[in-house]
């Protein structure tokens, strides 16, 4: 019987939204692997604005280090690139869990990033097969409903054998500090336990273009949902 891994390096792109619907596969893995030392490797952000997993991902808790690559689009040379592989090997991981968002799980693209952490000396994989497929291009049919990537994730984990995760819904691993802080500040805007369930996060901000609206849009959204929901936006 082999021994489990000791040593395990996670890679997942993005930032913020793609790093909490991750969550649920995070804590897959820590339960999987209790006593595995967990690496959270994603990409260098491009902004020094952007939320980072550091920030919010609970620490110490489901991964023991974070470590960024370096992306092309910061104009990754190939010394960087080499310099990075080598301090891959210096890890000396014996396993790679690939949870590369699913616009990066074309088989090619998925093949090309496996070659090159095999250099590193990483020969296991899981999390790089099983999933769902996002349907091609738009081609003016309605789209086909498919999972969410906080599903595609677990499915990818399950088709290697580790199992789905234990915890309820409090994926943040919030503290008693955190829970004081959210409850002062709901205290403070007049906000009461009543209103709680009503309340609506709503973010208004974005990295691409295409995901940022003029603010009159937003605030036709919110008073839409308001007069038809009777939610309380909180904005971010």
């Amino acid at each position: 019987m082999s021994l489990p891994p000791q040593r395990i390096l996670v890679f997942r792109s993005g930032c913020l939204g793609d790093h909490l619907v991750a969550l649920p596969a995070y804590w897959a893995l820590r339960e999987a692997f209790p006593q595995a030392h967990i690496t959270l490797m994603s990409e260098e952000p491009l902004d020094p604005n952007h939320v980072t997993p550091p920030q919010f991902v609970p620490q110490q808790v489901l991964f023991d280090a974070f470590s960024n690559y370096p992306t092309a689009r910061r104009g990754r040379s190939p010394w960087m690139t080499l310099k990075f592989a080598w301090s891959l090997r210096q890890g000396h991981y014996d396993l790679l869990v690939y949870l590369g968002e699913r616009q990066r799980t074309h088989p090619a693209i998925v093949a090309r990033d496996l070659r090159f952490f095999r250099l590193t000396g990483l020969g296991k994989v899981i999390g790089h097969r099983g999933g769902e497929a996002l349907p091609a291009e738009y081609d003016g049919r309605d789209l086909r409903i498919v999972s969410n990537e906080t599903e595609n994730l677990l499915a990818r984990l399950i088709a290697d054998g580790v199992t789905p995760p234990r915890r309820g819904n409090d994926w943040l691993a919030l503290t008693e500090g955190e829970h004081f802080r959210a409850k002062t500040w709901l205290q403070k805007e007049g906000i009461t336990s009543r209103d709680r369930s009503r309340c609506l996060a709503i973010g208004v901000g974005g990295k691409f273009p295409s995901k940022i609206w003029p603010e009159e849009r937003f605030a036709e959204v919110g008073r839409n949902l308001i007069q038809q929901y009777d939610i309380l936006p909180i904005i971010f």
